[in-house]
């Protein structure tokens, strides 16, 4: 009898993970997702000596537009920046005249604290998306840009012979991207990684 009562307990144990680990799937795979009424929330920090200059772009999708702040955020302050987010997205944020690419989705609450590092500053992420932006900052440092996936593109389209030329340039591009995406696995969690495919 008190092995079936142990055998019993084991199995319920199974049973209330399996549960849970499918409800943080549905949860996250949810995330993903579209929402009209869709939000989240950036909040900046500076931890710098001085004030920093902040200008954020986030275009949303429906209708589209894009949602402009610009900003001079004093030392030791912060500002929280309510974005629309019905989707998946990339915000344009400029720091000090210095371009990133910060990715957010609906309901996130993340925060970028900006501080100073050898004379220039450093931005280190925190919440749910700090393997992802981080991520983002490093792609941003290896391919000398935060545009990398779109800015070839625009200039093969521009200065492309022939329609095939322009189909292998882009098809190069997507490769590259890829190719740097599969190297990185091991920092960023698997469902962003499906995203960027």
């Amino acid at each position: 009898m008190r092995k079936l009562h142990f055998i019993t307990r084991i199995i319920l144990v199974l049973l209330v993970q399996g549960l849970l680990a499918s409800c943080k799937n549905e949860i996250r795979n949810s995330r993903v997702g579209f929402d009209i009424d869709g939000k989240s929330q950036l909040t900046f920090e500076n931890n710098t000596d001085d004030s920093v200059h902040v200008n954020l772009i986030n275009w949303y999708t429906i209708p589209h537009r894009p949602q402009e702040f610009d900003s001079l955020i004093p030392s030791g302050s912060s500002i929280d920046f309510k974005l629309i987010t019905q989707n998946p997205t990339y915000v344009s944020l400029t720091v000090d005249g210095e371009k990133y690419k910060v990715f957010t989705i609906p309901d996130d609450k993340s925060a970028v604290t900006a501080s100073k590092k050898t004379g220039s500053i450093a931005l280190t992420f925190s919440g749910d998306l700090q393997p992802i932006n981080e991520f983002l900052v490093k792609k941003m440092v290896h391919f000398n840009s935060p545009d990398a996936e779109w800015m070839p593109r625009a200039n093969a389209t521009s200065t492309a012979k022939n329609l095939e030329e322009l189909v292998s340039i882009n098809d190069s591009i997507t490769q590259i991207d890829l190719k740097y995406l599969d190297q990185n696995l091991d920092i960023i969690p698997v469902w962003f990684a499906d995203f960027e495919r």
